[in-house]
């Protein structure tokens, strides 16, 4: 169980169970807004780039789903590239300095 944060539960005929604590999610690092309905964030772990469209609103927040995973930064650039949508100079320059490889130092 890969968590931060663990909370005590109920005791069991004796035994004491540790769950996760969902009660908070971490808030994802932004890497780049690619434009109003594309973003990239750094995974939790800083292992890989995740590209998300905004797939509307839940519970009165926006609700962002994957699309993609990356490691690589030429990758990341190639699919920037190829997008038929118009993606921000901002993000772009971002992203070309970014890291070759995600989770290593520049």
């Amino acid at each position: 169980m890969n968590c931060r944060k663990r909370r005590l539960a109920r005791r069991s005929k004796g035994a004491i169970r540790l769950v996760p604590d969902f009660s908070r999610k971490p808030v994802p690092r932004i890497v780049a807004q690619v434009h109003n309905r594309m973003r990239i964030i750094e995974c939790r772990d800083g292992i890989q780039w995740i590209v998300q469209r905004r797939g509307g609103w839940r519970h009165g927040r926006e609700r962002w789903d994957d699309i993609k995973y990356f490691r690589s930064r030429a990758g990341l650039l190639g699919f920037l590239r190829a997008l038929q949508e118009d993606v921000e100079p901002s993000a772009l320059e971002t992203v070309e300095n970014l890291p070759a490889w995600a989770g290593e130092d520049k």
